[in-house]
């Protein structure tokens, strides 16, 4: 429970009503505000508790305020001695909340598997959300550890369902290909490879991430069924096979061990083209960079940069104007020479346009003779790019 309570908070869920100060009727003074504390507090929680600390400051001043006596009475208060077993039972039978049943505890269980835990919920959430539920069917919630055990046996059976669920989507042959990639079977790519990283930037990191989405496309996982799940819960699996190795898998009954695979191979895949597309984008880039710096590395051998363009180009073509019949040698070279307008042409092809057709044919050729395969074997594998959306 919080600690800190504002006045809004304090009148909406410390405030005492009419009939819960009549059950005060029948008990001395003394154990006042220990009884109206345990009814709001169970009130507020689910819970009852155990001791005076429990119990935050300022919500204890404000039930004794409105009783108009001081909060030093209750530090002598017997909490888990008869007095407080009977006032624990009857704060229960006042709101008509009955003893847990075997019955109760199983419909908890069933809700704890249909409706907390695929929506990613842990154990810690499913103790806090218990109160609510054990609240709300007006059944007294199980102590500490009962309470912690039911929680747990619950996940525990959520987990298998989950594993046999995916397992039973899997047809022999994509097991019997999942065991080879577990036990490093030659020809098949291996476990310790799908985890792996691309790499460095180039061909053969592309053709390796290839390879290994091209397998999991081999097993037929079943994609529709895993994206209706909540992806919490499936990271959490995929997390939890990432840190085991080949060996520590294998360990697992046929069924988890599937069930798990399998999850951590739809994972991947999402992964790994993720990756291909980064890939690409840096491939691309490095290509870009390397056509220009091979450009500019030429084209600087003898460029020469030709200062005042705009008045020179005015000049000659007031001087073409002017004599629109004469010669270039004898109309445009005395206005500017053989050699300026050469090093014009220069600084024109190492910008603009111009620039930019050089490097992509410079691109493309590096392109036609080292990266078109990748783009081959990638043909073979359309529905995984394509359906990248869908996955």
């Amino acid at each position: 429970m919080k600690r800190i309570w504002n006045l809004d908070e304090l009148a909406e869920h410390w405030s005492l009503k009419f009939e819960e100060t009549q059950l005060l009727k029948t008990k001395p003074t003394r154990n006042h505000l220990a009884f109206v504390a345990q009814l709001k507090y169970y009130q507020n929680t689910g819970r009852f508790p155990l001791a005076t600390n429990d119990i935050p400051e300022t919500p204890l001043h404000y039930l004794a305020d409105q009783l108009e006596i001081t909060v030093d009475q209750i530090h002598e208060y017997d909490w888990l001695g008869r007095s407080g077993t009977r006032h624990r039972k009857e704060i229960l039978e006042f709101p008509g909340i009955r003893r847990v049943s075997a019955a109760d505890k199983s419909a908890f269980s069933d809700w704890l598997i249909d409706n907390l835990y695929p929506h990613g919920a842990d154990i810690e959430d499913a103790i806090e959300s218990a109160f609510e539920w054990f609240q709300k069917h007006k059944v007294e919630c199980p102590a500490g550890k009962e309470l912690d055990r039911l929680v747990r046996s619950a996940y525990q059976q959520f987990e298998l369902n989950l594993y046999e669920h995916f397992a039973n989507c899997l047809s022999v042959e994509s097991k019997i290909l999942m065991g080879q990639s577990l036990d490093g079977v030659e020809g098949v790519v291996n476990f310790s490879d799908i985890k792996a990283d691309p790499g460095r930037v180039g061909l053969d990191s592309v053709l390796k991430e290839v390879e290994k989405i091209s397998f999991i496309r081999s097993l037929h996982l079943p994609v529709e069924t895993f994206s209706s799940f909540n992806t919490k819960v499936l990271q959490r699996y995929r997390q939890r096979v990432n840190s085991e190795s080949a060996w520590e898998v294998k360990q697992h009954p046929e069924t988890i061990r599937y069930g798990l695979f399998a999850i951590f191979l739809y994972w991947r895949q999402r992964e790994i083209i993720d990756g291909l597309i980064e890939l690409f984008i840096q491939i691309v880039h490095r290509l870009s960079a390397r056509a220009e710096r091979k450009l500019v590395k030429t084209l600087l051998s003898d460029f020469q940069k030709v200062h005042g363009k705009t008045t020179l180009l005015f000049r000659i073509a007031e001087a073409a104007l002017d004599n629109p019949n004469g010669l270039v040698k004898e109309v445009v070279y005395p206005v500017a020479g053989e050699d300026t307008l050469k090093s014009l042409l220069k600084e024109y092809k190492s910008s603009g346009p111009a620039y930019q057709q050089q490097v992509h044919k410079i691109l493309r050729s590096s392109y036609s003779n080292h990266y078109r395969r990748m783009l081959l074997l990638l043909c073979h594998i359309p529905n995984c790019i394509n359906g990248r959306a869908r996955i």
